[in-house]
């Protein structure tokens, strides 16, 4: 029977979990080792940094890091995620387990303009620790498969960027293996049971974290707008067709309590969802017939998003619903609203929001 890679798990201070090895091992890593005369590790580190990190020497970081815990070799894997959050999945069927911290902002994707930034509030951190006979190959294609689940699972949790969210912008992913162990598997893919099993870990850790924030972010996540912004907007359209005796602010309160009672409602994320997606699809040119820059430009042939816009009205608020969703478009169109520079189909929906918010308030008055 096969011993277990990892020794244990210590966290000698709020900033430090150090995971020990049971023996040096080699590792495979997108961040910089420090290894032993014989090119090998003994732990991995998780550390706490501020969130406007940003050395000189980054190197000598990850050895101060190391000495602190009286360590000589490791892969040092930073963050501003608390050790103590540090999550563990064991994967006995596989003899492998799985670290990670996890936190979405700041996210990066493709798309995005920023090349580089120094280190912020987030990173996804992921060390496996395998049991395995795996040959070098295998180790690299583990890791492969380790940012591809994490991938997944960030598009999964509807992550705002602009284009697909790919993590965040210092993520970092580490392989080991005890040294002592042969060569002898080649691959460690999504096909193998080996790489299954931990793409399945990752990715429902990532997915648990990233998803599990309020529904406020989530509607700035699919719309682009929070729960503020929609509320802004229909102060904007309610100022022009108020109810007399019944003043703004009082209204967007009422508004409020529609607006959560609302996104209770998985239908309704259902339409915003698939309105992020379309848009998703249409700015990567994954539309057939439009280019992505035709899209980006809501062109008049395209006219599914007002199709989409018109449904969630009509599933909200019936006919009236869609009179006043239509008006609602209407003031954008006249440059009178805000959101008119949201992609196409995220637009049409936070106008049939708007809309369907402020059709129950003059239905229902208070």
């Amino acid at each position: 029977m096969l011993r277990r890679a990892v020794a244990a798990v210590e966290r000698p201070s709020e900033d430090i979990a150090v995971v020990r090895l049971s023996r040096a091992a080699q590792v495979v890593s997108t961040v910089p080792p420090v290894l032993n005369p014989e090119g090998l590790v003994e732990s991995i580190v998780f550390a706490r940094v501020p969130e406007d990190f940003n050395p000189r020497n980054l190197l000598e970081y990850y050895r101060g890091v190391l000495g602190s815990t009286g360590i000589d070799s490791g892969v040092v894997l930073l963050s501003a995620v608390p050790p103590k959050e540090l999550i563990e999945v064991e994967l006995p069927g596989v003899g492998a387990e799985v670290f990670l911290t996890v936190s979405a902002e700041p996210p990066t994707c493709l798309g995005s303009p920023h090349v580089y930034e120094p280190m912020r509030a987030g990173t996804v951190n992921i060390a496996v620790v395998v049991e395995e006979p795996l040959a070098r190959s295998a180790m690299v294609d583990l890791l492969r498969t380790v940012a591809e689940a994490k991938v997944a699972a960030f598009s999964d949790s509807l992550v705002r960027c602009e284009g697909r969210a790919l993590g965040t912008v210092s993520d970092a992913i580490a392989v080991v293996k005890p040294a002592d162990l042969p060569e002898e598997i080649l691959f460690s893919g999504p096909a193998t049971r080996l790489g299954r099993a931990v793409a399945e870990a990752v990715y429902r850790v990532v997915v648990s974290k990233a998803f599990s924030v309020d529904r406020g972010e989530l509607l700035r996540r699919v719309t682009g707008l929070g729960v503020g912004d929609v509320l802004e907007l229909f102060s904007q359209v309610y100022s022009r067709a108020s109810i007399p005796g019944l003043g703004v602010e009082e209204a967007r309160e009422v508004a409020r309590r529609y607006l959560d009672r609302i996104l209770e409602d998985p239908n309704v994320w259902s339409f915003l969802i698939a309105a992020r997606e379309l848009d998703l699809h249409g700015l990567s040119g994954t539309i057939p017939g439009i280019g992505a820059g035709e899209f980006r430009g809501d062109p008049v042939r395209l006219v599914a998003d007002e199709v989409l816009g018109t449904a969630l009205s009509l599933y909200l608020a019936g006919l009236k619903g869609l009179f006043s969703t239509y008006w609602v478009e209407r003031l954008k169109e006249r440059g009178d609203l805000g959101h008119g520079s949201l992609h196409p189909f995220e637009d049409d929906v936070v106008s049939a929001l708007v809309g369907s918010l402020l059709t129950k308030l003059l239905e229902e008055g208070r």
